[in-house]
């Protein structure tokens, strides 16, 4: 038997010590031998310092919030292991989670990353499963013209991306590939990681025997946490559609970002117009870094923004669908 291969766990922390204390030993007490634990400090102001330090994890403070893709790719510069694996600080696992993880990866050179499936913190009602892309033309898509709904497997096959909160992928495809890309502060930066990925014909893959349990938005969910996780969706999804999408969607949704602030600023919600604002602002600033990106995954994959998300959609479709 060959040796198991380091797995290097990176877990970006904001005011956390709370879930850390739930977190941490959780995945101490995985069955996997040989795992290191970095924790990504975005500026906290509570005891996680100490916590960490405490249950034995390696601690990275970076001073300030820099979102979650640029904790976690700092988390990835220092990481020594073979294996990446990308978690949530609101989630707590079973034993043999990176075991299945990692077997996974290991049974197909070919993918790029692997994702779990996810329960809420009880364990009554899964909260993540496949994910696969469908062309959606209305108002409810979850980005413009498409959706990324989910469906109930028993075994392992492709999905459209493996989720940030629990993704394992090679330490050598993820530099590679360019990394987590920090102009996605808190939303849709593994839709991004995974559609760059596709586009070099490497797939992600869901694995229903590893499971997780997630606490959601448990760091977000009220005061300024639930304010940075609004804008971060918000500035995620304009630069993930000048990225991957047609540019009539990047435009349609730039004008409708703009038409909402423009009718908030009337109404006299200055905060929401504002993060609207914001948000278009750093859109535009990513643009020709995303120009740059499309040419590259046109060059690459052969099909233009439209064409590969038709070919996604094909790839992913849940089976028998028509």
């Amino acid at each position: 038997m060959t040796e198991a291969q380091l797995v290097t766990a990176v877990i970006v922390n904001w005011n956390g010590a709370r879930l850390l204390e739930r977190c941490v030993p959780s995945l101490r007490a995985q069955d996997y031998p040989r795992l290191d634990v970095i924790v990504v400090d975005n500026g906290s102001r509570d005891d996680s310092q100490d916590v960490v330090e405490r249950l034995d994890a390696r601690w990275l403070g970076l001073g300030v919030n820099r979102g979650l893709a640029g904790g976690m790719h700092e988390g990835a510069l220092v990481a020594e292991g073979a294996y990446l694996l990308f978690i949530n600080n609101d989630m707590r696992f079973e034993p043999d989670f990176i075991s299945e993880l990692v077997a996974a990866l290991e049974a197909h050179p070919d993918a790029f990353a692997v994702d779990a499936k996810q329960a809420d913190w009880d364990g009554n009602e899964v909260v993540h499963e496949r994910t696969y892309l469908k062309h959606d033309p209305s108002a409810d898509a979850q980005i413009p013209g498409w959706g990324l709904p989910q469906e109930a497997v028993s075994e392992t096959r492709p999905c459209a991306y493996a989720s940030a909160a629990n993704i394992l992928m090679r330490a050598a495809d993820y530099h590679t590939m360019g990394g987590w890309d920090p102009r996605l502060p808190l939303a849709f930066e593994d839709v991004d990681l995974a559609l760059r990925a596709w586009a070099r014909g490497r797939p992600s893959l869901y694995v229903p025997t590893a499971i997780a349990y997630h606490d959601v938005s448990a760091s977000t969910r009220e005061g300024e946490g639930d304010r940075l996780r609004r804008r971060g969706q918000t500035i995620g999804l304009l630069v993930l559609a000048e990225k991957h999408l047609p540019v009539e969607s990047v435009l349609k949704l730039a004008f409708m970002m703009l038409r909402r602030a423009v009718g908030r600023m009337v109404r006299g919600d200055m905060a929401s117009a504002w993060t609207l604002v914001t948000a278009l602002t750093l859109g535009l600033r990513a643009v020709p870094h995303a120009l740059r990106e499309r040419h590259c995954q046109r060059r690459t994959s052969g099909r233009s923004a439209k064409e590969q998300l038709r070919w996604l959609e094909t790839v992913t479709a849940p089976r028998g669908a028509a």
